[in-house]
């Protein structure tokens, strides 16, 4: 992780659109998931915590639970071990 994101952390809402875009680029750097597995994950979480998303992260949220409820993709505990 370079020095700056490392500082940007500190300074970035999570509950901001760019606070979760970096949780989500974390998660795919720690999971090896791809991205809309993440994101899944971070607005599903910040949903049930009743936070607001912007019009763009509201737009990608429902193009990912339409992946989703497709079967295009999977979440880790939703997979046969």
């Amino acid at each position: 992780m370079s020095i700056k994101r490392f500082f940007k952390q500190f300074v970035t809402l999570p509950d901001s659109p760019s606070g979760r875009k970096l949780r989500i680029e974390q998660l795919i750097e720690t999971t090896g998931e791809e991205r809309d597995v993440c994101a899944t994950i971070v607005y599903a979480r910040d949903s049930l915590l009743g936070r607001c998303f912007s019009e763009e992260e509201a737009k990608d949220a429902d193009r990912v639970r339409v992946r989703l409820e497709n079967g295009e993709i999977t979440l880790p505990a939703m997979r046969d071990k």
